[in-house]
Parts: C-alpha cells; structure tokens; sequence
C-alpha cells in the first residue's frame, strides 16, 4: 500500500533495540543516520540501548519488515521527506520522533506501539496533491496467502468473536456503539434496483466523512480477495454491477473497516443484516442514510 502512497520517495524513522541484529543488517546499506540513544521517551520495557536511524527506503524493501516489528521497534515513522539533518541536529535534545514531525509539520505516517496500519498526519500543507492523490491506484491487493492477509484476518477472528455461520446468529461481536439493520426485503428479483445504487452511493459519502483525503480502508471478502481502498478514487464495478467486495451482503461475508478497527461496516449473507460500527461512522451514516436502512434488528 505504501509503494502507492510514496511513489519514488520513502524515509523510514525508528529507534531499534541493539539486539534486533537482523533488521540492523538488513538496513544497514540504506541507513542515512544512526545514533545510539537512551532517552526517557521511550515507551519499550526494559529500556535497551537502541538505535536511531533514518533510512531511506525508496524502494519499499523494508516497510513490512518494520510493521511487523512494530511492538518492538519503537516510534516508527514513514515519510516523504529526508529529515535526517533535522533529526542530526536535535537528536541529543528531549524531543521524541513524533514531535518532531508533529512541530515542524511534516507530512508522515506512523504505525502505532498497537500495529495499527495505517495513521496519515497530513502536516501543515496537504500531504498529497490532488494530482498525488488522482494517481494513486484503488482497490490494492492484500495478496492471499501473506502476513499481512493472515495478520488482518486473525484480528477480526479475535476482536470480534467471528464465527462463520449460515444458521447460527449473530456470527461477530462488534464493539458499541453498534446498530444492525435487517435488509431481508431487498433480496430478490423483485427489488427496486435504484436501492442499491443508493446504499453504494450513502457509503461512500459516509466513508469518506470518516477519512482523510488520502486514507484507505480494508475492502474484506471472506475467504477471497480482499483490498485497500480510498473512498474518494474511482470503484470500478464488475460485470454484475458491483463494486469490487460489495457493499451488499448477497453471497459471503463482505466488511469495510477502518486501519485501526475503529470503525466498520459488516454485511452478513446468511442473516440478510449490515452491521455499523463505531460512534463516528454511526454519526455519518445518520446524516447520510441509505433507505435500505429501516428495520433495526439489534442495537448497542
């Protein structure tokens, strides 16, 4: 997803534990700056020796190295820009890495100490131009099998109880506040097919109320493909009429769910049901609702 995101320029910040030798050698060729540190702000325990580095990764060969390592690599930061002289000249100072960018307003992207994927500061100026933003590419595989498909997966089966069933409802547990709307009546073949026009159209809009100009969200298909996508880029439809993973729940388990498990939308097939999730995009849906959205099943 980043490769999208940062085109030909990536910077990646960090402070990495002395003993995590592998990572260590495997930057060391694209290592800017490299410092030994001790420091109050950091949030790992025991407080090892580490390093902070600056590398540049331009050609996306250690992005998911240092996501993986997220709970053990500290303050890690993605960035279009070379910040290595700034972090040379305040590196003995008290300031973390993530106040720095924060108060010179560099556009970044962090991770999280949590694995959160992905958080986008846009900075003072807009991170992305609108011509960064046209030419970014939609619906980006998650490659099945990888890590990161395993990894997003596994959350879901934990965090919300998932258990597929065909008979057995319901099959999550979503965190509250949550509403679930029985949309029963709009399967068939003689539904009003401007219904589903409408509910693509209302989830976009409240989509993008929820995300920044240039965020992606997980597009999930269960047991399929499944996707980063921008609310806000072109979605193609397919030779049904349907978006990529469609926003209506006709034959599989179809979720759209912010990086961060914040908030989501989960369509179920077998107990005809969407799922919102999640008090902001709770919010957006209200303002914008589709009229698929009548009957409430159960509520949080």
């Amino acid at each position: 997803m980043l490769n999208d995101i940062y085109g030909e320029s990536c910077y990646i910040y960090a402070v990495i534990p002395e003993w995590e030798t592998e990572l260590l050698e495997s930057i060391a060729n694209e290592v800017l700056y490299k410092k030994d540190i001790s420091s109050p702000w950091l949030r790992i325990f025991p407080r090892e020796p580490s390093y902070l580095v600056c590398v540049d990764d331009s050609q996306k060969q250690h992005v998911y190295d240092f996501y993986l390592r997220s709970t053990t690599v500290d303050y890690i930061v993605y960035s279009k820009e070379n910040m290595s002289d700034v972090i040379r000249e305040v590196a003995d100072s008290k300031i973390n890495i993530y106040e720095l960018f924060r108060e010179t307003d560099t556009p970044h992207t962090t991770i999280g100490h949590d694995g959160q994927w992905l958080n986008i500061h846009s900075g003072k100026d807009k991170a992305f131009t609108d011509e960064e933003i046209d030419g970014m590419e939609n619906w980006i595989n998650i490659n099945l099998p990888s890590k990161e498909y395993d990894q997003i997966w596994n959350k879901i089966y934990k965090e919300f109880k998932f258990k597929p069933s065909v008979s057995k409802f319901p099959s999550f547990k979503v965190p509250q506040p949550f509403i679930t709307y029985d949309v029963s009546d709009y399967i068939g073949d003689s539904v009003d097919l401007s219904a589903y026009d409408d509910l693509e159209e209302k989830a976009l809009l409240a989509f993008k109320a929820c995300t920044l100009a240039d965020e992606y969200i997980l597009a999930l298909d269960w047991q399929h493909e499944c996707y980063w996508v921008n609310p806000r880029l072109t979605f193609e439809k397919d030779e049904f009429d349907e978006w990529t993973v469609p926003i209506f729940p006709n034959g599989d388990y179809y979720f759209f769910i912010e990086k961060g498990f914040s908030w989501g939308y989960l369509g179920h097939p077998w107990e005809k049901s969407i799922t919102i999730f999640g008090q902001e995009l709770l919010h957006a849906f209200d303002i914008h609702k589709p009229k698929m959205f009548q009957k409430v099943l159960r509520q949080g």
